[in-house]
């Protein structure tokens, strides 16, 4: 199930207006077709980054192949 339909679950009893807010937002981080969209999913992988490190740090020795592969993208 892709994330679009996952959203419109987690919507489906909101408020029609507040659902379809949620349901805009997340369609337009999926289509990364805005510089704020892009922005976004940038953001979301510096903080996946950011936990792996901080994940290391506190002494977990499997989140290497996850930094690297961070880094890479």
């Amino acid at each position: 199930m892709d994330n679009n339909a996952v959203t419109a679950l987690q919507a489906e009893r909101l408020p029609r207006a507040s659902a379809e807010m949620v349901q805009g937002a997340v369609a337009e981080y999926e289509s990364q077709d805005s510089l704020e969209a892009r922005c976004a999913k940038d953001a979301d992988k510096l903080e996946c980054l950011l936990q792996a490190l901080e994940y290391r740090a506190a002494g977990y020795t499997t989140v290497q192949g996850w930094i690297d592969s961070s880094r890479a993208r």
